[in-house]
């Protein structure tokens, strides 16, 4: 049976997972690559014909290595085919490429693997041939399994904030042109990743048929994913290609890290699709057709358990790299970290998980079977369930062996005491004699009491709140966006991304001077204007929808006013500036001579005038504090 493991990771907000897993990669063995393919590999290589015999005998080819050879090599078959000679045309083929000497200084052992080689690549197109593969196969002879850096594949673009966390001077970052494209919606385009993939695997074969060199290649490769993407909030659930991609790298020892900090803010409430949409949750349900993938999750409970500041997260993995696992847990064993913050989040998973489970049992129940009566024994069988399960776990603690399966105690906790609450509320009812089926608000008590029951119980369940929430808030930003720009003419300057799900809004720029002019327009437009945006690279600019909201539809009407106020705001100065940096009356001059200008004041009474005017819509909004201690 395949299994997952999971180790907690201390000051786990998402990028300390990604740095373990990092560090696990510079001391794991890799398999060393067997003499003889390592022989192999250096003949075919020594034998490709340099940049200078391209020059000279080819005339600046516009292929090179091992497509040159190919492409030679279709033109000396078809010669051949008519012809008892094929030696004297072979070796035509080898004086073209101007590799007949070398060839003639050859073993005859040698040669015997230089005509194999070239044989082999009769079964071949152009298509299904990877240069690449010459340099990686360079790569791996000429390193130890010590000193080979791990190749770490990811999406340059929107996930340039990796950069630091896997340091080029330890590791490989796409390298050997190897990358992640997007297609034209800034999703991840896995048919083009997993084509490339495949030729450099057909290519591998032509220099070891034994698939040893491809196996080291693969097992030094981690391709890291971003899903749900941060900054997009995209997934890729449901692409037909993801799914190929998937299939393909179960097959090979290839290792996705999916970094989904925002996993549980993805869920689909359309009845006719899965309702989970990220990558792990898929694998994790079809475990047994991915039996033997290679699979590594970062999740954060900052994100989705509304643990900010508890700075704790986990790694996640499938049987095949359990050892990542291991290596993490003692990286971080418990006495490391904050007692205080491991035990608020046991408290909250295991109300979490046990609301959920009393939530479900009272939902499962048909009408025709309901009642007071067994609403009111569920919850007293919850209650004796979970008081004497914490007592065999004290117990269990002080015999070695016996499972644990509750941490935090049970008795006086918030849900402990909802949970009395609603039984004292139906002895009080029960003294009335009511049937269980009178009236009450145009339905039957029972059908009305179990739907506020398993609403004030999904109140427990943190993760549900959060996914709820942000999926709130990104729909309205999305549709209070979409109106800004239509209803002012900004399709030209940008259009919103559809993301998925998280608290990031994303706007996405049609078109913009340069990055480094779009970083100083932010910077300027938050000291002027205290509205903070992240650019990124691509023309992303990502606005955060968090922060407190008392929850009442006067709070979202405000905090839709604001983010309107926000957007409006930004596209003011944003087409301003953008006009006047393209303009060529501005051509000599600077980005922050530019900016001085379209942020200028005749004094600081025109200043908070011009303030007051662009806060027009949330000036006088007065807003409810959240009241929780704030350390400054």
């Amino acid at each position: 049976m395949k299994e997952i493991y999971i180790a907690t990771i201390n000051e786990g907000g998402g990028r300390n997972q990604i740095k373990t897993y990092g560090e696990w990669l510079l001391q794991r063995p890799l398999k060393e690559v067997s003499p003889k393919i390592i022989e192999q590999c250096r003949v075919i290589l020594d034998i490709m014909p340099t940049n200078y015999d391209r020059t000279i005998h080819n005339h600046f080819h516009k292929n090179f290595g091992i497509n040159l050879f190919l492409e030679k090599y279709k033109e000396f078959v078809t010669k051949s085919e008519n012809t008892a000679d094929n030696t004297g045309r072979f070796h035509n083929f080898l004086i073209d490429l101007g590799i007949k000497e070398r060839y003639d200084r050859k073993t005859p052992e040698e040669q015997a693997i230089i005509k194999s080689f070239i044989s082999d690549l009769a079964n071949l197109d152009k298509t299904s041939i990877s240069d690449d593969v010459q340099m990686i196969i360079r790569d791996i002879m000429f390193h130890s399994d010590t000193s080979l850096r791990p190749y770490i594949l990811y999406d340059k673009d929107l996930s340039w904030e990796y950069q630091d966390l896997f340091p080029d001077d330890r590791f490989d970052l796409n390298p050997f042109d190897l990358e992640i494209g997007n297609d034209d919606e800034g999703r991840i385009d896995f048919a083009r990743l997993l084509a490339k993939l495949q030729r450099m695997k057909s290519t591998f074969q032509l220099f070891d048929d034994s698939g040893n060199l491809w196996d080291r290649f693969c097992e030094n490769l981690t391709i890291v994913i971003n899903d749900p993407s941060n900054p997009t909030g995209f997934t890729n659930f449901n692409d037909e290609s993801l799914l190929e991609f998937l299939k393909f790298i179960s097959l090979n020892k290839i290792t996705i890290f999916l970094d989904e900090a925002y996993n549980d803010g993805v869920k689909t409430y359309d009845e006719e699709e899965p309702k989970w949409r990220t990558i792990s949750r898929y694998v994790v349900n079809n475990l047994s057709s991915y039996a033997n993938i290679n699979l590594v999750t970062s999740l954060s409970t900052t994100k989705n358990l509304g643990g900010t500041g508890i700075r704790l997260g986990s790694i996640i993995a499938t049987s095949g790299k359990k050892e990542v696992i291991e290596y993490a847990r003692k990286q971080n064993p418990p006495e490391k970290c904050n007692t205080n913050s491991v035990f608020m989040l046991v408290n909250v998973i295991e109300a979490a998980h046990l609301a959920k489970k009393i939530k479900d049992s009272i939902e499962a129940r048909l009408a025709k079977n309901a009642s007071i009566y067994s609403f009111k024994k569920k919850i007293e069988e919850s209650i004796k369930e979970e008081l004497a399960k914490y007592q065999e776990n004290i117990k269990a603690k002080k015999a070695p062996g016996k499972e644990i399966t509750r941490y935090s105690p049970f008795e006086g906790s918030p849900l402990h005491i909802y949970l009395l609450e609603q039984l004292l509320a139906l002895d009080k009812l029960e003294v009335l004699n009511l049937p269980d089926d009178f009236m009450y608000k145009g339905k039957p008590f029972f059908k009305y009491y179990q739907g506020q029951l398993v609403k004030e119980l999904n109140g427990f369940r943190l993760n549900k709140i959060f996914r709820d929430e942000s999926t709130k808030r990104l729909k309205l930003a999305k549709e209070i966006a979409t109106n800004v720009i239509e209803e002012n003419n900004y399709q030209e300057y940008a259009k919103v991304v559809d993301s998925d799900g998280s608290f990031l809004f994303n706007l996405q720029l049609n078109k913009f001077p340069s990055f480094q002019g779009l970083e100083k327009f932010t910077k300027k437009l938050a000291e002027q204007r205290g509205i903070a945006i992240i650019p990124y690279k691509i023309g992303f600019m990502r606005f955060s929808l968090g922060d407190y909201l008392e929850g009442s539809e006067k709070s979202y009407a405000e905090f839709g006013n604001e983010f309107k106020n926000a957007l409006e705001i930004f596209f003011n100065y944003w087409v301003t500036y953008y006009n006047k940096r393209t303009s060529p009356d501005y051509k000599g001059k600077t980005t922050e001579d530019i900016l001085s200008e379209v942020f200028s004041y005749a004094g600081d009474k025109d200043f908070v005038n011009k303030v007051l005017t662009d806060f027009y819509l949330t000036k006088n909004i007065s807003k409810k504090k959240l009241n929780s201690l704030k350390i400054s």
